[in-house]
């Protein structure tokens, strides 16, 4: 089997762009007190509201 370099990109490309990125930006921002969550489910239900940076 092999693999198309060219396809394989544009399938990670479609996934990112599509269903990665819109997940995120929709469940992820602190509507109240700024910053972003990261702990959350595959609904996007926020199980733990800590919020974890590195500097």
């Amino acid at each position: 089997m092999t693999i198309d370099p060219i396809k394989l990109s544009e399938q990670y490309r479609n996934e990112l762009f599509e269903n990665i990125i819109p997940f995120w930006m929709e469940h992820s921002p602190d509507e109240k007190y700024g910053g972003y969550f990261t702990c959350f489910d595959r609904a996007g239900r926020v199980f733990d509201t800590d919020k974890f940076s590195r500097y």
